[in-house]
Order: C-alpha cells, then sequence, then structure tokens
C-alpha cells in the first residue's frame, strides 16, 4: 500500500511539474510556496480526472485560502 501511495504522490509531482512547465514556470526553481501550489493544481487535476469535483474543489480552496 505504501508503494501506492507513493507512486501517487510522485504521479501529483510529475503533474504539477507539467502543467508548471506549460505556462513557463520552472518549479526547480521556484519558492516552496509557488511549488505547494502547483501541486495543489496537479493534486486536484487528479481528483477531476477521477470524476470528484468537490473534491478538486476542496484541494484548490484550500491552498488559495479560501480565494476560490
Amino acid at each position: 500500500m505504501a508503494d501506492l501511495a507513493l507512486d501517487f504522490g510522485d504521479a501529483v509531482q510529475r503533474t504539477a511539474h507539467d502543467l508548471a512547465s506549460m505556462e513557463g514556470v520552472d518549479l526547480a526553481k521556484a519558492r516552496p510556496a509557488v511549488v505547494r501550489l502547483w501541486e495543489a493544481r496537479g493534486l486536484a487535476l487528479h481528483h477531476l480526472s477521477a470524476g470528484d469535483m468537490a473534491e478538486a474543489l476542496k484541494v484548490m480552496a484550500h491552498a488559495t485560502g479560501g480565494a476560490r
């Protein structure tokens, strides 16, 4: 089970880096807060792909301080 969690975490991180890269953001050089925001976007995208809009919205609300 730990391998599955690690694989999912890796997938979310890869998604975050891919999304950021599409927008011209290099997460290797970004501040930790910026990396966390992009990782939240990656996690939200995974929730959306699983059909869970409510969880995606919760992730983004938490990541943006409830601004969304």
